[in-house]
């Protein structure tokens, strides 16, 4: 049969090793990676409803700043806040790895 090669254990390992890997390195959650961009500003004053262990997109205690979608982070708005210092670029590849 033309897919054999799909149920072949060397490929089934290829797979699993895959996906292990994928889940192992995006461990860091929406709020975690915002928390951390959060952290690379200065007066953050604006982001004050960005609190640890809340969730960003949730009802009326949604965050700042935050684009969202059905309870899931879309986009980031933060212009005319008054931020200031310089981004972790690791901590955007972070929230783009979570979701946005």
């Amino acid at each position: 049969m033309a897919l054999d090669w799909l149920l072949r254990p060397d490929f089934l390992v290829f797979i699993n090793v895959f996906v292990l890997q994928h889940a192992c390195t995006s461990s860091i959650s929406q709020s975690e990676a915002l928390i951390k961009l959060k952290s690379s500003f200065t007066n953050t004053s604006a982001l004050s409803s960005w609190v640890p262990g809340s969730a960003p997109c949730e009802g009326d205690a949604q965050w700042k700043g935050l684009l969202c979608s059905n309870g899931i982070v879309m986009g980031l708005r933060l212009e005319n806040m008054g931020l200031s210092g310089k981004i972790d670029v690791d901590a955007l590849v972070d929230i783009q790895d979570s979701g946005v």
